[in-house]
């Protein structure tokens, strides 16, 4: 199984680090990149994201995450983009509206 273990580099958890299954150091590596490049709507990035937030023990589904929750949690792990402009935001909050209903079907 894979497996990759994560350092959280930010916030609450800073020096903490997550140990993620399904995916491995590469797929990190790959996301981290994805998202410092501002495309945090990759579903790489989500995935990690979502397997983020069910490594801390919680369902990403059971909750409607905001466009700066969710690059609260790329901060964490080092993976937010240095540039964001109001548009990127928009096109998150969509992305997560779209997110958080399809959790319900």
């Amino acid at each position: 199984m894979k497996r990759a273990v994560v350092p959280v580099v930010a916030g609450a958890g800073e020096g903490l680090t997550l140990t993620i299954e399904g995916l491995d150091d590469n797929d990190i590596v790959r996301a981290r990149e994805l998202a410092l490049s501002g495309n945090v709507d990759h579903p790489l990035v989500v995935t990690v994201v979502g397997l983020l937030v069910v490594a801390a023990g919680e369902d990403p589904g059971a909750y409607e995450w905001s466009a700066d929750e969710f690059l609260a949690l790329l901060d964490m792990l080092g993976m937010k983009p240095s540039e964001w402009s109001e548009d990127d935001d928009v096109e998150l909050t969509r992305l997560l509206a779209d997110a958080a209903g399809g959790a319900d079907e």
